[in-house]
């Protein structure tokens, strides 16, 4: 049994000169019967050539598959019981025409043939999207200095400025600075193993006693998150307390002294602060539990560090 294949490429705006029905967005709540490039065009899997299905997904290559109109017409398609779908068919039939779709479309997308304006097509549309990400490129970057001169508050350490952070990323690199400028301060007892920021961003640390030893022989107690927050506004952690060994954030945000905290698995701890004799020393805080539970996690502020080092955010 023979099938039929014929694919062609053409533009959205040459789809409209003849498809009326045609519209760049569809209106929420339009009763008109109107539709898209997307909904309508691509590659269809047709019986008695009437369109049953669209299988996008029988050509493989670098094209965008809107920009083609192709029928592929087989009476010998096994539909399923409501008509909508060619998956019924033996497969190695549905194997065969795929090796020919497959052919015909390489044949096309290598400009082979009458199919030389295409690929010409192709490398204009490319040259035009690129030139469209160089205008928002230097957009971008014309509202990114607009942006700087506008936030003009930094913070000088050594021979470099910094962002007072307003994310946790951006706290990350103050504290990279801050340790590289503070070295003998020992700000960060613990030794960085890992860090990571799909969830946030925090460092897996473990304790220093084991620091000359391999990973490998490190008892997995050692080990604990110092977890990187821009604020204590929010009162709900997003790790467990048992896990953590330090936080280190900007500012303390809105929380107050005696606040409670309380984790993922619902523990509580409470905000308290540190009392220090020596009033150029920078304030601590720390978070701890009640009763039988002497847990305490150290909160390092570098706001608080960095201003007692006579480094303040100025213009």
């Amino acid at each position: 049994m023979k099938a039929q294949i014929v694919i062609w490429a053409e533009g959205d705006s040459q789809k409209r000169i003849y498809n009326p029905m045609l519209v760049e967005r569809l209106q929420q709540g339009s009763e008109e019967i109107e539709y898209k490039v997307a909904d309508r065009y691509g590659l269809w899997a047709c019986k008695n050539f009437i369109p049953i299905q669209r299988i996008d997904h029988w050509l493989e290559g670098k094209g965008s598959y809107t920009k083609l109109h192709g029928f592929v017409n087989y009476d010998g398609f096994t539909l399923t019981a409501n008509r909508s779908s060619i998956e019924n068919t033996p497969t190695e039939r549905l194997k065969a025409l795929k090796k020919e779709v497959a052919k015909l479309y390489r044949s096309i997308e290598n400009g082979e043939g009458d199919n030389q304006d295409y690929v010409k097509w192709l490398e204009i549309e490319t040259e035009a999207q690129n030139e469209r990400k160089a205008d928002e490129e230097k957009a971008e970057l014309s509202k990114r200095i607009k942006k700087a001169k506008r936030n003009p508050k930094m913070l000088k350490i050594g021979q470099n400025r910094f962002l007072v952070p307003s994310s946790e990323s951006e706290v990350a690199l103050l504290l990279a600075a801050v340790l590289q400028e503070f070295q003998e301060e020992a700000v960060l007892p613990y030794e960085i193993v890992d860090y990571n920021s799909s969830k946030g961003v925090d460092f897996l640390v473990r304790d220093l006693t084991y620091k000359p030893k391999p990973l490998s022989g490190t008892p997995e107690t050692a080990f604990g998150y110092v977890e990187l927050k821009k604020n204590l506004t929010n009162k709900k952690f997003n790790h467990a307390f048992k896990n953590i060994k330090m936080i280190v954030c900007y500012d303390i945000g809105q929380l107050k002294e005696g606040e409670v905290m309380e984790d993922l698995e619902g523990e509580q701890m409470k905000l308290k602060r540190v009392s220090t004799r020596r009033a150029d020393l920078a304030i601590r805080y720390s978070l701890v539990g009640d009763g039988n539970n002497k847990h305490e996690i150290s909160i390092f502020l570098l706001e608080s560090f960095l201003k007692s080092k006579k480094i303040s955010a100025t213009e």
